[in-house]
């Protein structure tokens, strides 16, 4: 069984809401978590992975002043995989260019899924 969490985090760019977020994730067993009105931009998101290791971010930061979404995810039990396309490229993830759409292509628990936060 997969995991998943939806918050409305309302920014995390608080490092210690971030915390907040992270302990709930790993104290729960949570594998992924879809954040609304995250507020983070992909500099922010790479700071928050040196710091806790344990997660990976992917974020829309094209909304980042009307808050966007982001996908936690908990590296204990879940891996980025890319999306197939056929005879096209793949690809990592599909972002609106209006911040509110964020798709990305996961492994967790041996399950391959297509999640995405809104």
């Amino acid at each position: 069984m997969i995991r998943i969490v939806s918050i409305n985090a309302s920014s995390v760019l608080n490092p210690a809401r971030f915390r907040d977020m992270y302990n709930l994730i790993q104290s729960n067993g949570v594998d992924v978590t879809l954040v609304q009105e995250a507020g983070v931009n992909d500099e922010t998101a790479k700071e928050y992975e040196e710091q806790f290791p344990k997660v990976s971010i992917a974020c829309n930061e094209s909304a980042r002043r009307r808050g966007g979404v982001a996908i936690i995810i908990n590296n204990q039990t879940t891996s980025w995989s890319p999306i197939e396309q056929g005879e096209q490229e793949d690809w990592e993830q599909f972002r609106d260019d209006e911040g509110r759409l964020l798709i990305r292509r996961i492994k967790s628990r041996g399950r391959e899924i297509t999640i995405g936060s809104i």
